[in-house]
């Protein structure tokens, strides 16, 4: 079966957030967290990076790692306020982005995922272990 052939789905019930953190595990903890919480269903940490910016009328730069956090629209606004509420940065950078269209399967493992009424893990692809980052 080609990509052409696969089910999509209105990507409007997927979100996707990106997220800073500082270069360490801390992002491991807060994704552990939110994963047992049933916030989200996946947080990738993508890579670290080099970060250059203005904070409290200084020009900062240090070493940070960037994490995507898949997560449903009904779960989103507590997903944010989790976050907020775990993150050590006094502003952390929280930034939603739109998807435009999602493989229906994806998005019915997410939405799955994030159900706090769904049981520990639907994942059959051995993959649904939750490991200590």
């Amino acid at each position: 079966m080609s990509s052409a052939d696969l089910p999509v789905a209105n990507g409007s019930e997927l979100v996707i957030l990106l997220c800073t953190f500082p270069s360490g595990n801390e992002w491991g903890e807060v994704a552990n967290t939110l994963l047992h919480e049933r916030l989200c269903a996946c947080v990738n940490q993508v890579r670290e990076v080099s970060s250059i910016y203005h904070w409290q009328g200084e020009i900062v730069s240090n070493r940070e790692v960037v994490c995507m956090i898949k997560t449903s629209a009904v779960r989103y606004p507590e997903l944010v306020q989790r976050l907020t509420d775990l993150h050590p940065y006094d502003v952390p950078e929280i930034v939603r982005l739109s998807v435009e269209s999602v493989n229906q399967a994806y998005l019915d493992w997410v939405v799955s995922e994030c159900d706090p009424s769904s049981p520990e893990s639907s994942r059959t692809d051995g993959e649904g272990q939750l490991d200590e980052v």
